[in-house]
């Protein structure tokens, strides 16, 4: 097994992504592991400077990644396989935001070496029981050791970090703003997953979708008003569009004999949750306004 030369180059252009090609897993080194405070009132993050042998980059460790930190499994010297993962603008520059990995253990250091010894592998995704009946639908897949449980994980972690930023005080209007438009975006998302799979299927209904509160983030309203807003928009999404979709995916990804049209169910599953999770912590931990932007500029995201 070697280091995926040229992987750090392709993921920043956005050309790569575990969205866009899921056997697309690069294989890269730690050189640098770097706890940063983003906000007063969260739990610090790390981030990790990784090299695929050519190229460097500075990459955001989701928050269910903290733990293989904390436990010496992620240091620098080691070499990781990154499972899920994507890239945000920020500002007009892109960052590497790591949801899931494989730690590859007890192997020596890389930085005479090109190529590594195949060694004993730790998912990043641990196997546990569904939180809720209702993430239950989705999460359990009888068709592979693939499932969607890491991605609803990853997401609905994200929306309770967006429950305890909106209803803190600290965060100005710009802030609570982006973060409505992002909820927005996730609504329309999800609904968008269900009528785009649907519509390839014949006799599939179309998802239920129930009224969707106020959600206007115009820079005329006071902060107050943005944070009622908001808050109605999360509780909207989380108990009427995230149910909706699980109920209407759940037929397809728990399909007891795999076919083409359940394979492609999941794949689309996987896709929308994990962009969800990654947009949301993108708008609450890493500045992102969540409007459009050039892409023109392809920095390396710098804290």
């Amino acid at each position: 097994m070697a280091l995926t030369v040229g992987a750090v180059e392709m993921v920043l252009s956005g050309e790569v992504t575990s969205e866009k090609d899921m056997n697309m897993n690069p294989v890269l080194q730690v050189k640098k592991v770097s706890l940063v405070s983003i906000n007063d009132v969260d739990e610090p993050r790390y981030i990790v400077v990784v090299s695929d042998g050519r190229q460097s980059v500075k990459a955001v460790l989701a928050k269910t990644l903290i733990g293989f930190v904390k436990e010496n499994f992620i240091k620098v010297g080691s070499c990781v396989r990154l499972t899920q993962f994507g890239s945000q603008m920020h500002r007009e520059r892109r960052f590497l935001y790591v949801v899931q990995l494989e730690v590859i253990h007890d192997l020596p250091t890389l930085d005479d070496a090109m190529s590594i010894e195949s060694g004993e592998l730790m998912s990043s995704v641990p196997e546990s029981p569904p939180d809720s009946p209702e993430e239950g639908e989705i999460l359990q897949n009888a068709i592979s050791k693939n499932d969607a449980s890491a991605e609803m994980k990853t997401f609905r972690e994200a929306l309770g970090d967006a429950k305890r930023f909106i209803h803190h005080t600290k965060y100005s209007k710009d802030e609570i703003r982006a973060t409505i438009r992002v909820l927005n975006r996730q609504i329309d998302k999800l609904n968008r997953c269900w009528d785009d799979f649907s519509g390839v299927h014949e006799g599939l209904n179309g998802i239920h979708k129930a009224e969707r509160p106020q959600s206007d983030d115009s820079e005329e309203l006071s902060c107050d008003q943005l944070r009622v807003i908001a808050h109605s928009l999360l509780k909207f999404l989380e108990k009427n569009t995230l149910k909706a979709f699980a109920t209407a995916f759940s037929p397809y990804v728990n399909s007891v004999v795999p076919s083409e049209e359940s394979i492609r169910a999941l794949q689309a599953a996987q896709a929308v949750l994990l962009d969800g999770g990654t947009s949301v912590y993108s708008v609450l931990h890493g500045g992102w306004d969540c409007k459009e932007h050039s892409e023109d500029e392809d920095e390396v995201f710098e804290w």
